[in-house]
């Protein structure tokens, strides 16, 4: 059949039975796909990071940072840098 063929019949033809029929082909050819080992692949699990995973340069952080409020509370106008050089004295 050639186009114009085609393009003659399509007015007599329910609309209802061409999705019908489109229908089956997908179905046809998803249930190829499926028995040839193509289309979709299956759902792969993802890992995830643990929140509580050690970090070092977190944990480094957090001890350079740990005495910073308490020496804040008793140098009301104390600077960050006067903190770390108190840190490095060994007063803080």
């Amino acid at each position: 059949m050639n186009e114009d063929e085609i393009k003659g019949m399509l007015p007599s033809i329910p609309t209802a039975m061409l999705v019908q029929e489109l229908n089956r082909r997908r179905d046809e050819w998803r249930e190829a796909e499926r028995s040839l080992g193509l289309g979709v692949p299956a759902p792969v699990a993802v890992t995830r990071r643990a929140k509580h995973a050690s970090n070092p340069m977190q944990d480094a952080a957090l001890e350079r940072w740990s005495g910073w409020k308490q020496f804040k509370a008793q140098h009301k106008n104390a600077t960050i840098k006067e903190y770390f050089a108190a840190r490095k004295a060994g007063k803080a």
